[in-house]
């Protein structure tokens, strides 16, 4: 029976259960009983498990293995290998082959100079931008208008005019009235005070007579005001009032005499508190300060110093809708701190709004300016209004373009190069013989008109010191394009690789006017632009030959510097596997005749990486052989998909060595391997210039040294083993499935337990499957292990009551899957082999359950 059918019996006898929970609850008369027999079979799946050899020795494993090693920058390549002329038995065999290309080392000694090369030498490049940044910066201040208040009320109260009343000598002590004076203020048509507390006309008097006074009023517009008195003045309120100019207001005192003393009365009134609009005034205000404060702008990196070209100070005043006929000027203070900065004190006043030229003025490396303004407001016939919000007064700074411009030199302008003589040359040439070494610069200056730049060039090794052909350092222009000037160097001479250890050269850029050692100046700079210039250093070594011969004294190692790092071999160690034969194939040379019959010799040695370290370097081989080079089309034939795995079908080409016996070093398993080899002549060969030449034009005159791997995915098991295919990630808690049925041990008999199995099987293996029961707990096993035939098909193994009794008492258990390898035996895994098993138990039993 299905689980399906499993859980069918258990939804209908709860179903029954409800049907007759319900009849009851309803008073029906219930049946007398429900009882449920049945024999199901339930069916557990356990695993579904396809095994390729893929999984272990795939082409991705060996790209891993290789990537785990790729610190030259070389790349190897992976192919399927299916050659000719193979028994038929190992015609079928998975096989692979790696090439991986050791060394490319190019004769032509200008390939090291100057070039796109891991390991060129003398590489220089003047790639520079140099940012300005646009220079504009606006700053605000407030003008107070209470300060512009309290300037036309100044004004205001120098524009009145009254008569002098007098009191008379003798009469007696009291009141006395005083003659009516006519009170007139000039300079406005129309003045309307806010309506406050403050607003009033204050009217002081003066005299030799002896008095207080005692009332008084005026008289604004036919409105009487009482004042109110205050000794020797009077004060008349004004809020929410207006005053006419040029309109006589009359006042009428009454002082209360103390004596009899007498005099004159001089009358001084005084207009006092807040204007809230005034119209018809001409006046000239005494000028208004605002407060002193600071800017910051923008300076581009290494900024020393600066003469503008073109550049402005503006200062601009926020107006009121309510103005009218107002005109406003300011001098404006603004100034850097430090020596030679900018310092612009205006000696008379401009109009706001109106740019002041900053042309010839100086700027220092101080990014922050100080300024002052001070304003003088005018107004002709003009109406002003109170405003409640401050008025702004906007300061702006803007340098468009500098006549010159200091920098402070960058540390990439001047650069000091003593570089190694690469590996490669170091190792293949013994020495040089040279007619002429001349270094070139190729530059573009894009710098403006006015902006020269000056390159020197000095070198020991090829004897450049610094000028270009006609005696001077190498001058570029500005505005030129790709512009080229040589240097030259030594002539006749012979350089020996072999004893030389640098190559040194010393550049210098000098852009502009160079100022000392520290500093350059530019000209016509703009602001908010980049100015770049670029350009490069090239070597032509004009060589006549040069003797190679292989150093045995500089070994080469693969990787270099790391190891291939092999994790397959840990799996491969728990089954007792070893390695079939590994043939190592080696070759080295050029694809032309530059070297004739010339004779190598090949020392070449493996390093294990093991729990103990790096071993002892175990030899290989150590033979000698004229050069043998891999041909450039050796696989061209191969055949797929381009970004996938291909097929070679044609042999690989005869090579100079051939190793046997990798697989011993293998067979150790190692966490990583390392090849060390050394290439050595006894002989150096001599190659001409002439002789290149026609190598090149017939192909390649490049000496490459590369390796090939066939790899046949064979083994031999040595003592029986075991090579884990499943583990499950989860225990199987079959315990708690039956425990879900409402039934008790009595009322479930197991009849049967068995394990089924499913096999697909063209891997061409004969071994068995091992099933192991551990428990969840300790893991340690539950059952003895199960055997399971590989024989395509239906299999069954079957468990006993003992056994099934073990795993109901552990609750859950772990089922792991093994391949068992029989010892002492030969196995060759086909390409594209497959090995599958698709697992589940069967539980049948005997079920009696009464519902009712």
């Amino acid at each position: 029976m299905s689980c399906q059918r499993y859980i069918s019996v258990v939804l209908s006898a709860a179903a029954l259960s409800v049907v007759v929970l319900f009849a009851a609850a309803c008073g029906l008369r219930p049946v007398s009983s429900i009882r449920i027999k049945t024999s199901p079979e339930l069916y557990v799946p356990l695993s579904a498990k396809s095994f390729s050899a893929n999984e272990y020795i795939s082409p991705t494993s060996f790209a891993d293995m290789l990537k785990s090693g790729n610190s030259s920058g070389r790349k190897g390549q992976i192919y399927y290998y299916n050659p000719p002329n193979l028994k038929e038995e190992d015609a079928a065999q998975l096989r692979y082959l790696i090439h991986y290309p050791l060394q490319s080392i190019p004769v032509d000694v200008n390939n090291y100079f100057g070039k796109e090369r891991a390991d060129s030498v003398l590489s220089r490049s003047f790639d520079t931008s140099i940012d300005i940044p646009k220079i504009e910066k606006t700053v605000s201040s407030a003008v107070d208008s209470n300060e512009i208040n309290t300037k036309l009320l100044k004004v205001f109260n120098e524009r009145y005019s009254s008569t002098s009343p007098s009191v008379p000598l003798g009469g007696t002590a009291g009141d006395y009235s005083l003659p009516a004076v006519p009170i007139k203020f000039n300079g406005f048509s129309r003045l309307i005070f806010e309506d406050s507390p403050d607003s009033a006309l204050t009217i002081s008097t003066a005299s030799s007579a002896n008095y207080v006074i005692a009332s008084g009023t005026l008289t604004i517009s036919g409105v009487p005001i009482a004042g109110v008195p205050n000794g020797k003045s009077i004060r008349f309120p004004l809020a929410g009032r207006t005053i006419i100019g040029d309109h006589e207001m009359p006042l009428q005192i009454t002082i209360r005499r103390a004596d009899t003393t007498g005099g004159n009365v001089t009358i001084t009134p005084k207009l006092e508190g807040t204007i809230a609009q005034v119209e018809g005034v001409t006046a000239d205000l005494d000028v208004i300060s605002l407060e002193e404060k600071q800017m910051e702008i923008a300076l581009p990196e290494g900024f020393r110093s600066a003469k503008i070209d073109t550049g402005s100070l503006n200062l601009d005043v926020q107006r009121s809708p309510g103005w009218s006929g107002i005109s406003i000027s300011h001098k404006t203070h603004i100034k850097q701190e430090g020596a030679a900065g900018l310092n612009l004190a205006p000696a008379g006043f401009t109009a706001v709004g109106t740019p002041i030229d900053l042309a010839g003025q100086q700027l220092n490396s101080n990014r922050q300016f100080t300024y002052k303004p001070v304003l003088k407001v005018t107004l002709n016939d003009a109406t002003y209004t109170r405003s409640d919000t401050p008025i702004q007064a906007e300061c702006s700074v803007s340098i468009g373009k500098f006549e010159t411009v200091t920098l402070a030199n960058r540390q990439d302008f001047t650069k000091d190069q003593n570089e190694p003589v690469p590996s490669d040359m170091k190792k293949w040439v013994q020495s040089i013989r040279i007619k002429k070494v001349t270094a070139k610069v190729v530059l573009t200056n894009n710098l403006p008109e006015g902006n020269p730049i000056n390159i020197n060039l000095e070198s020991t090794v090829f004897g450049i010191n610094g000028t270009d052909k006609h005696g001077a350092s190498g001058v570029f222009p500005a505005q030129v394009q790709n512009k080229e000037v040589k240097y030259p160097g030594r002539e006749n001479f012979d350089l020996p690789i072999t004893s030389e250890t640098k190559f040194d050269l010393k550049s210098t850029v000098l852009p502009g006017s160079p100022e000392g050692s520290d500093v350059y100046t530019l000209k016509n700079i703009e602001t908010g632009k980049k100015v770049e210039f670029s350009g490069k250093v090239e070597f032509d070594i004009d060589w006549e030959s040069m003797v190679v011969k292989a150093d045995g004294g500089k070994g080469s190692s693969f990787p270099e510097g790391d190891l291939l790092r092999l994790p397959m071999l840990s799996k491969l160690k728990k089954a007792g596997i070893q390695l079939d034969k590994i043939p190592m194939y080696f070759y080295a040379g050029s694809n032309s005749n530059l070297f004739g019959d010339t004779e190598v010799k090949l020392d070449l040695s493996v390093e294990s990486l093991t729990e103990n370290g790096i071993s002892t370097p175990k030899p290989l081989l150590s033979e000698s052989h004229k050069l043998v080079p891999l041909p450039a089309d050796a696989f061209k034939d191969a055949e797929g998909e381009e970004g996938k795995t291909k097929t070679l079908t044609k042999a690989v080409p005869e090579p100079m060595f051939t190793v046997h016996d990798l697989d011993k070093t293998l067979n150790t398993y190692p966490d990583g391997i390392r090849f060390n080899y050394t290439i050595s002549m006894d002989n150096g060969v001599t190659i001409t210039r002439e002789a290149y030449n026609k190598a090149k034009e017939g192909g390649s005159a490049t000496i490459n040294v590369d390796l090939l791997l066939e790899i046949p995915i064979g083994f031999t098991v040595s003592s029986g083993g075991e090579l884990e295919l499943y583990s499950a990630t989860e225990a199987i808690d079959l315990k708690d499935s039956f425990n879900k049925l409402p039934i008790g041990e009595e009322q479930f008999k197991l009849r049967k337990l068995q394990l089924n199995a499913n096999l697909e099987n063209e891997s061409g293996f004969t071994p068995a499957f091992i099933l192991r029961i551990k428990n969840r707990g300790d893991k340690g096993r539950l059952l003895d292990d199960k055997e399971i035939s590989l024989a395509p098909g239906n299999q069954e193994l079957k468990f006993t009551s003992e056994e099934w009794d073990k795993l109901k008492e552990a609750g859950a258990f772990i089922p792991e899957l093994y391949l068992k390898l029989e010892p002492d035996k030969s196995y060759a895994i086909k390409k594209d082999a497959e090995l599958k098993a698709n697992l589940f138990v069967t539980v049948a039993a005997d079920v009696d359950y009464k519902v009712y």
